[in-house]
């Protein structure tokens, strides 16, 4: 069955997600950020990573060669925050 699961990221996290999965967007629901995508929910998992960075933040060697995914704009403790998702190998 396909459908659209929420999946709820931390600054490196690797997430077993059905095999084929599109991402569809990543966005913020209350302080969490959050990534969508269509799954096939029958479809076998497999590991796939991803990396949070905000604004000004220094990259770690991790996200060499890592794909852009989306950028999420957030406020936690009246502060603004730029975060940038990306996805990389596992």
């Amino acid at each position: 069955m396909n459908t659209i699961w929420k999946y709820v990221l931390e600054p490196q996290i690797t997430l077993d997600m059905p095999a084929g999965a599109t991402i569809l967007s990543v966005g913020t629901q209350g302080y969490d950020i959050c990534l969508w995508a269509r799954v096939d929910t029958d479809a076998p998992t497999e590991p796939r990573r991803f990396l949070v960075a905000g604004t000004g933040m220094p990259l770690a060697e991790s996200f060499t060669g890592a794909r852009f995914i989306g950028t999420v704009q957030m406020v936690q403790a009246s502060v603004n925050l730029v975060m940038h998702v990306f996805e990389t190998e596992v």
